[in-house]
């Protein structure tokens, strides 16, 4: 795993870096479903207007992995506490970081 951003509190990933890593998993997905138009393409077209092709793009990602922990016997409910969980435990870190570093 290449880890580019490291914040310098944690050690970890920051959350921008993370954030960057979806863009890339997304803009994979979008050259396949938006025929030949990465993620950045989508976002650009889509500025300023809500819940846009971008939005949807995530929404369909998201409900595609669902269908991938489907076929697989992954329990759903799960991976999905499990990510939320960590979402907010790395928030709470880079939260907890910046407040030590004031």
């Amino acid at each position: 795993m290449r880890w580019v951003n490291i914040h310098p509190e944690t050690g970890e990933p920051t959350n921008d870096q993370r954030a960057q890593w979806a863009r890339l998993a997304l803009s994979a997905y979008t050259v396949e479903t938006y025929p030949g138009r990465t993620f950045e393409d989508i976002e650009a077209d889509m500025a300023g207007i809500e819940n846009g092709d971008d939005y949807s793009a995530v929404q369909d990602l998201l409900t595609n992995l669902l269908h991938l922990a489907t076929l697989r016997g992954w329990n759903i409910d799960e991976l999905l506490r499990a990510a939320r969980f960590n979402h907010t435990v790395e928030l709470d870190q880079e939260a907890d970081a910046a407040n030590a570093a004031e």
